[in-house]
């Protein structure tokens, strides 16, 4: 794109006063003026309206920067300076900077007000930065080019034009923080060492201390023992009814509590119900009130929405008015200049022409005069019908021309329509295209809209069905959980204990095997008596492990069929064989065994025996009483017949214990019923908000109904825009016809008119001929060559007369039309309707800010309202799932309280019968606790006050009888713990063995501890505490090593992001700033060298600039002269705009130090360049000035009061050069 500097305009800027334009700008342009003319301040003008600094500006302050004459008055507009560009198609661009009263700056571009970033960014699309400052060079710049900074500030510039600073603080800091880092990771990785070798140290002396409490914890471990298998004596006689006592107590106890907490819990839940079916009630209200007010604000919305969309229209409107007002004084405003301009040219033409006459006429007298009049007449007599074809030809000619120039103002009127059509047509094919943008827009937000509510659709369907699901699951699990029974599960808890702990545990019998029909459920339940519920293991020393836990855990009383001691019949088969016929089988068979029948076979057959299942009582009776040989028989109604004679019934409590069977499933996954429950309600709570969805699903839904509205007001806006593009389309078609009918018009009247000009020019020589033989002596004696040659002269004279009177004609008309286009004040007139279209403008804006403000505050309204009516929605359901819990405890509860008052009855009365059996047991060890005493036997006890208490009751036998349930106190509070289940349930003999051997191993380890020097005990916590401070260094080394990846991996991308930008410009200007400097100093011996101190990274370092002036040797540029400087300068912000073009380079007085011989190469490479950039020069040098294609003279006068500048211009490409 071509940019060039048109027009400076100054308002009271530094020492130009008032309005100063400056349009003279051409490809060399020079700046000349005395010393304190104010020439630099043009350079400080364009770097003012640039975005220059102040520190650039010579001055300290703003207002140092105002007119003197203005600073202490308040203007109403405030100094400003403008700059005008001229791009492609001669558009124009201008840029304003003014200085308001507050000090500050304003920017405009085209006379609108824009921020300085938006400011600075479009200078930059022209290529003008003036943080680079490549295309200015103030005064003094020569001497600080030569300073010893100048490598590093070199840096500083190449890195500002090649943008590479935008990476220079990012790559500072990842360089420090990559630097900090790995100092971290090295000292933390000496720590590790340390610590590694300290920990090696502290093992040796942690093996030692290892040793040491081993032995130690062995003999005490040996001590305890020996001390407590002698107390082994006492609790044995005991330890079976206390047991068994503190477990039925424990079970009354625990019954009680239970119904006690069941009572208390039903209590507090039915207090539950009132609150919350009033919270639930509360909840509801507040969320029909909510749903009314957003709906409510949504209407609201909507007619906002229809309210900007009228103000958006009317914003349009007001816009394109203010358009056509613009253009019309634009009009306006060039009308006037351009007769302006002809109103200079006819001026200068008539100083030009001035009313002489030509010296080549020739003065006749009046006899003369009479002569020629009548010889001319003579001649016209002669020539009669030549002049007459002439004069016809001429008449002809006159109409022809009259018609060519009413076809060419016809042709002219057909453009300016045609012109005025196709912007039309512009307008409408942006507007269409603009529609078509937005129309595509709405049309893939309304399909992204409408698969939204798709997918939001089917996802409340699936959650709707899913949580009506898992309502329904949790509905039956919860039943199953009420009917089954509460103890089931303690006895399945038992179950599941005894199995991790012993491996010998197979089941309860009632669960390893099942009637393989339900017509014999109360049979078999009838048979299985007591052992409906025992536990089957494999030998008996594992039913005494079980028990031993039992009792320690204190988790009730079971029954074991061990099946290695139990004795059980084989079935008969030869009775098996016999029933096959009849309607009698064995109990045996009509069971179905789970596991493998080797295993359980045996437990099954000690319980059944070969009892026989019977239809009814009497045949059972019959085959238990009557048959040979006599067998137990048990009909299907649960009456039992003994072969010995004893018969049993209670079918109705068989029933109920029967129900078992089918409760055995259940009963058995009560846990597993459980976690599927609690797995259930997760998964429901996990399911997405049904509310929330179908909001989202509404919003949506009126979403989608805007943008089909939307749509259709902007297709049907399409369409009457195509029409319109259709309409104007024709409109030029029809026009571009009637141009081509009109060039041919005008071609054919062209040529009648050549064909007759050359038919007049033949005639006319005849008639010269005839003539000249008429006026031949006439000739002779007035001493002229022809009479043709006399009139022509003649005719010239009275042509330029006639000319002149035109041009006075014309130059009056023109004044009076400038009159009157100022005499009614027109102008005014355009810049109130701009104005008045402006406020129009300004007032549907602020009612569109005003209306979106009020729709933005809207949505909010509706936004918080819709986040308070999920959240009242989601408290609500909240309330109902907690409400359905509680409903669920109560109907828990109710049947808990039957099951426990039942096992609370039961309980009572089998501890009033164990209590007596206690009480004659505990005489009987207080005689043991005495012959302890007596042997000196010490009795480790829980604490000190026990241990007094048996003193006492072993001094004296009255009080021990008198207080038995005090022995059985201190008998509990020997601490047993120590000792091993093996050794416990051993036999009297085994435990007196094994005190002889423990006392034996207590000598032995005595031994071994007296050998063994005490060593450091706390060796195991300092290595736990260097393992700890191991385990975390290696965890800081890790992380300090993956953030140390991390910076290093951004460093080396910032770095080659900084590298590739200030390589690439390094590399532009060094290969054309050597070809520059050689065409400047015009000597090819010449050459310039920039080279990086850090060829790698050459932004780190300084940029060194060496120059070979001709016939001299290499050295740096500060050693050489001001002329040197200079052009190796010149050269460098040459080759700098080469990488960096810029519309215009400016110089203030750089040529200073240059000789005529310089100047002279510099004007050539200036003139070389003229066609990509504009130069110009401040300068006192005459011969640089004298080269330029335009001079700009900057004066002050003297008799002012204030320094005022003044310029003037002067055109020298047209002047001859001296």
């Amino acid at each position: 794109m071509s940019i060039s500097l048109k027009v400076i305009t100054l308002f009271n800027f530094k020492s130009f006063k008032g309005k100063v334009v400056i349009n003279n700008f051409e490809s060399f342009t020079a700046i000349i003026g005395p010393n304190g003319s104010g020439k630099s301040n043009i350079m400080d003008a364009i770097n003012f309206v640039l975005g220059g600094k102040l520190s650039a500006l010579r001055v300290k302050h703003f207002n140092e920067l105002i007119h003197e004459a203005f600073v202490r008055e308040s203007a109403e507009k405030g100094p400003y300076v403008t700059i005008v560009f001229i791009g492609d198609h001669n558009k124009e661009k201008n840029f304003t900077r003014m200085i308001q009263g507050s000090g500050d700056s304003q920017y405009k571009i085209d006379n609108k007000i824009v921020d300085s970033n938006f400011y600075m960014t479009e200078l930059k699309e022209f290529g003008l930065d003036i943080k680079a400052r490549n295309f200015l060079m103030p005064q003094g710049y020569i001497q600080y080019f030569g300073t010893r900074n100048m490598p590093k500030e070199l840096t500083m510039l190449l890195e500002e034009i090649s943008g590479s600073n935008i990476y220079k603080a990012d790559y500072e800091r990842l360089q420090l923080e990559f630097l900090k880092v790995r100092q971290e990771i090295h000292f933390v990785y000496q720590t590790r060492k340390d610590k590694l070798r300290q920990k090696k140290s502290v093992m040796t002396e942690e093996i030692e201390a290892e040793k040491y409490l081993q032995l130690q914890k062995q003999y005490m471990e040996e001590k305890t023992k020996f001390q407590f298998i002698q107390l082994i004596f006492m609790k044995k006689v005991t330890e079976s009814l206390q047991n068994e006592q503190k477990e039925i107590k424990l079970q009354v106890d625990e019954h009680l509590q239970s119904k006690e907490t069941a009572m208390s819990l039903l209590k507090h839940t039915k207090l539950k119900v009132k609150p919350l079916f009033d919270s639930l009630n509360t909840f509801g209200e507040s969320i029909l009130q909510l749903e009314s007010n957003i709906q409510k604000k949504k209407l609201q919305n909507v007619d906002l929405e229809d309210h900007i969309l009228y103000w958006q229209k009317k914003c349009d409107c007001a816009r394109t008015s203010l358009d056509s007002a613009n253009n019309a004084y634009d009009t306006h405003k060039t009308a006037v200049q351009e007769l302006t301009n002809e109103l200079e040219k006819i001026s200068k033409k008539l100083a030009e022409l001035g009313i002489t006459s030509p010296e080549n006429i020739v003065e006749l007298d009046n006899f003369q005069v009479n002569r020629h009049m009548i010889l001319k007449t003579e001649a016209e007599s002669r020539a009669k019908d030549s002049i007459n074809r002439i004069n016809e030809l001429m008449h002809d000619q006159q109409i022809d021309q009259y018609k060519l120039d009413n076809e060419n103002r016809r042709k002219m009127e057909l453009e300016s329509k045609a012109k005025f059509e196709m912007l039309e047509k512009e307008k409408f094919e942006i507007r269409l295209q603009k529609l078509q943008t937005l129309n595509d827009q709405f049309k893939s937000r309304l399909v992204e809209k409408i698969s939204e509510r798709q997918t939001l659709q089917r996802e409340i369907s699936e959650a709707q069905e899913k949580s009506s699901k898992l309502g329904n699951d949790i509905t039956m699990i919860s039943e199953k959980l009420i009917e089954a029974d509460i103890n089931n599960e303690k006895k399945a808890a038992i179950i599941k204990n005894l199995k991790e702990s012993f491996s010998g545990v197979h089941d309860r019998l009632f669960n390893l095997c099942k009637p393989i029909h339900s017509r014999y459920n109360v049979a078999v339940t009838k048979i299985f008596g007591k052992n409906m519920e025992a536990i089957v293991v494999d030998t008996e020393r594992t039913a005494k492990q079980c028990i031993s836990v039992l009792k320690e855990y204190k988790m009730g009383v079971e029954t074991f069929l061990p099946l290695d001691t139990i004795n059980s019949k084989p079935v008969n088969n030869r009775l098996r064989a016999e029933l096959e016929q009849t309607n009698f089988k064995l109990l045996f068979d009509v069971l179905k065994i789970s596991s493998t029948p080797t295993q359980i076979d045996k437990a099954v057959l000690y319980v059944t025996k070969n009892t026989l299942v019977c239809e009814t009582a009497i045949e059972a009776s019959k085959k238990a009483f009557e048959s040979d040989p006599k067998y137990d028989c048990v009909s299907l109604d649960g009456c039992f017949f003994h072969k010995s004679g004893i018969i049993s019934g209670g079918f109705s409590d068989l029933i109920v214990k029967a129900k078992q069977w089918e409760n055995i499933q259940s009963s058995s996954n009560i846990s597993v019923l459980k976690k599927q429950k609690e797995q259930l309600k997760q998964e429901l709570k996990n399911l997405p908000k049904i509310s929330r969805m179908q909001s989202d699903f509404d919003i949506i839904n009126k979403d989608i109904n805007q943008l089909t509205a939307r749509n259709e007001v902007i297709e049907k806006d399409i369409q009457d825009t195509t029409k319109e593009i259709q309409i104007q389309n024709k409109k030029l078609n029809d026009l571009n016809e009637k141009l081509s009918l009109q060039d041919l018009a005008i071609s054919v009247i062209q040529h009648e008119i050549q064909k007759r000009n050359q038919e007049i020019k033949i005639i006319e020589e005849d008639v010269n001929k005839i003539k000249n033989k008429v006026f031949v002596d006439f000739c002779k004696e007035n001493n002229v060559p022809d009479i043709t040659y006399y009139e022509k002269n003649l005719c010239s004279y009275k042509e330029q007369i006639n000319k002149q009177m035109e041009i006075v004609n014309r130059k009056n008309y023109i004044e009076n039309q400038l009159c009157f286009e100022n005499e009614f004040n027109r102008v005014t007139e355009f810049k109130d309707k701009i104005l008045k279209c402006k406020c129009a403008v300004e007032e549907a804006d602020a009612e569109y800010n005003k209306a979106c403000e009020q729709v933005r505050d809207i949505r909010i309204a509706i936004e918080q309202k819709e986040t308070r009516l999920l959240h009242l929605k989601n408290e609500c359901t909240i309330i109902e799932k907690n409400l359905e819990d509680v409903e669920e405890e109560l109907v828990q509860c109710r049947s808990r309280i039957g099951i426990i008052s039942k096992s609370y009855l039961e309980s009572q009365k089998a501890y009033m019968a164990m209590w007596s059996k206690i009480e004659q047991k505990k005489a009987e060890c207080d005689t043991i606790l005495k012959e302890c005493k007596l042997k000196g036997i010490t009795i480790p006890m829980l604490s000190e006050t026990l241990h007094e208490g048996q003193e006492d009751l072993s001094s004296s036998n009255s009080y021990l009888s008198a207080r038995s349930s005090s022995v059985w106190e201190i008998i509990m509070n020997i601490d047993f713990s120590q000792i091993s289940e093996d050794i416990r349930n051993n036999s009297t003999d085994d435990l007196q063995d094994i005190i002889r051997h423990s006392d034996k191993k207590l000598i032995e380890i005595q031994s071994e501890l007296k050998t063994v020097q005490k060593p450091n005990l706390k060796a195991h916590e300092k290595i736990d505490l260097i393992v700890q401070q191991i385990k975390e260094i290696q965890e800081k080394l890790h992380t300090l090593r993956t953030e140390s990846n991390n910076i290093e991996r951004e460093f080396k991308t910032v770095k080659a992001k900084r590298h590739k930008l200030f390589s690439d410009c390094l590399e532009c200007i060094a290969a054309e700033i050597d070809p520059i400097y050689k065409n400047l100093v015009d000597n090819m011996s010449a050459q310039v060298f920039i080279t990086p101190d850090n060829p790698e990274e050459p932004y780190t370092g300084g940029i060194n600039y060496n120059c070979i002036p001709p016939s001299k040797r290499i050295q740096p540029i500060q050693y050489l002269s001001d002329g040197e400087k200079s052009l190796a300068n010149l050269a460098l912000l040459f080759a700098i705009l080469r990488y960096k073009p810029a519309p215009f380079f400016i110089m203030d007085e750089g040529d200073a130090a240059l000789d005529n011989a310089n100047i002279k190469k510099i004007v050539r490479f200036v003139r070389s360049q003229m066609n990509n950039m504009q130069f110009i020069a401040i300068t006192l040098n005459k011969r640089l000035s004298s080269c330029a294609d335009t001079l700009l003279g900057v004066t002050t006068p003297l008799e002012t009061t204030w320094p005022e500048s003044k310029v003037f211009a002067l055109e020298l490409k047209h002047c001859e050069t001296v």
